[in-house]
C-alpha cells in the first residue's frame, strides 16, 4: 500500500510535468512569431520617436517654442487662429471616413492637417464621439497614435486650443508607448528561453517512479495472497 500511495503520487507529478511540456511546446509554437511582432514594433516607434524628436519646436530667443500647424495647405503660427480651422477640417473628416465606410464596411481614419512633422487623423469611435490621431508620414506601415479619451463631435469647436494639447500629449506618450513595447519584447524573450528549457527537462523523479513500480510489480508477482488482500479483490488463482 505504501508503494502504491508513493507510485500515485509520483504519476501525478509526472502527469503535471506532462501537461507543461504540452503548454512549453504551444507557446515555442507562438513565441517566435510574437516576438518577431514585437522587435518589430519597437523599431517602428523608435524610428517614430526619433522623427519627433528631429521636428520638435526649437525654443527661439526669448525661450518660446514656435508653433506651426498646416490644415489646407496653410500654415498657421498661433493656436488661436488655428483652432477654429482644426475644428472645421475635423467635422469634414468625419463626413469623408463615414462616407468611406459605408462603401467599405468601416470607417478609416482620415489624414486632415500636419503638426511638428506628422499627419494628424481622425476617426469616429463611439457614436457622436471621434479620436484625433498622429501618424508618422514617411513609411507606409507606420503606426497610428489615437488619443485615448474620445471626443464630443458636437462639442469640437468647443475644445479650441485644447485640440493641440491631445496633440501633444500624444507626442508626450510616445515614450511610454515605446518602453512598454521594449518592456514586453523582453517578457516574451525570457518566456522563449524559460520554455525552451522547461521542454528539455525530463521528469526529475521518472528513475524513482520507475523503480518504485518494478518494485510493486516484483511483490505482486511474489506475494499475489497479500495484494489482493490489500486491494480487497478475491484471490486469483
Amino acid at each position: 500500500m505504501q508503494l502504491q500511495t508513493e507510485i500515485v503520487k509520483l504519476e501525478a507529478l509526472r502527469a503535471a510535468h506532462l501537461d507543461q511540456q504540452v503548454q512549453a511546446r504551444w507557446e515555442l509554437k507562438r513565441l517566435p512569431q510574437r516576438i518577431a511582432e514585437l522587435r518589430a514594433r519597437v523599431e517602428t516607434i523608435a524610428a517614430d520617436v526619433a522623427f519627433r524628436d528631429a521636428h520638435a519646436p526649437q525654443p527661439n530667443a526669448h525661450g518660446d517654442k514656435p508653433f506651426s500647424f498646416v490644415v489646407d495647405g496653410r500654415v498657421y503660427s498661433d493656436r488661436v487662429e488655428a483652432a477654429p480651422s482644426f475644428a472645421a477640417v475635423i467635422d469634414r473628416g468625419v463626413d469623408e471616413s463615414f462616407a468611406a465606410g459605408q462603401a467599405t464596411g468601416s470607417c478609416p481614419s482620415m489624414p486632415i492637417a500636419a503638426y511638428r512633422g506628422f499627419e494628424v487623423t481622425v476617426r469616429p469611435a463611439t457614436s457622436g464621439t471621434i479620436r484625433l490621431g498622429l501618424r508618422c508620414p514617411e513609411r507606409s506601415d507606420a503606426l497610428e497614435y489615437a488619443t485615448a479619451r474620445t471626443l464630443d463631435v458636437a462639442q469640437v469647436p468647443a475644445y479650441g486650443i485644447g485640440l493641440f494639447q491631445r496633440l501633444d500629449h500624444l507626442f508626450d506618450a510616445l515614450d511610454a508607448e515605446l518602453k512598454a513595447a521594449q518592456d514586453g519584447l523582453a517578457r516574451e524573450e525570457t518566456n522563449l528561453t524559460s520554455y525552451t528549457d522547461q521542454l528539455a527537462r525530463p521528469f526529475e523523479h521518472e528513475e524513482a517512479r520507475s523503480l518504485l513500480s518494478a518494485t510493486l510489480r516484483a511483490s505482486t508477482a511474489s506475494s499475489p495472497t497479500m495484494v489482493a488482500r490489500a486491494v480487497h479483490l478475491p484471490r486469483l488463482v
